[in-house]
C-alpha cells in the first residue's frame, strides 16, 4: 500500500538505512522483490549492516544475494 502511495523506496535512515536493508536482514524474499521492482537501489551503502548484500549475506539468504547481484549490488 505505501508503494502505491508514494513511499520513497530509497529513503534512508535509522539502523537499517534502507527499506531494502531492513527487508534483506528480515529474510523477507518477496518484500526484497518488491522494493527492487519498485526502483529501490541495491548499491546504497550504510546503516548496521553496511548494506542489503551484506545484511542478506550474515543472515545466510542466498536466495536474496542472488536476487541482489543480479541487480547490481556490491
Amino acid at each position: 500500500m505505501l508503494l502505491q502511495n508514494g513511499a520513497d523506496v530509497n529513503v534512508v535512515g535509522g539502523y537499517y538505512h534502507s527499506p531494502l536493508q531492513a527487508a534483506a536482514f528480515a529474510r523477507l524474499t518477496e518484500v526484497v522483490r518488491m522494493l527492487l521492482a519498485s526502483g529501490a537501489d541495491p548499491t546504497l551503502t550504510g546503516g548496521g549492516y553496511g548494506g542489503a548484500l551484506s545484511a542478506a549475506s550474515m543472515r545466510g539468504r542466498s536466495d536474496i544475494v542472488a536476487m541482489l547481484k543480479d541487480v547490481g549490488a556490491y
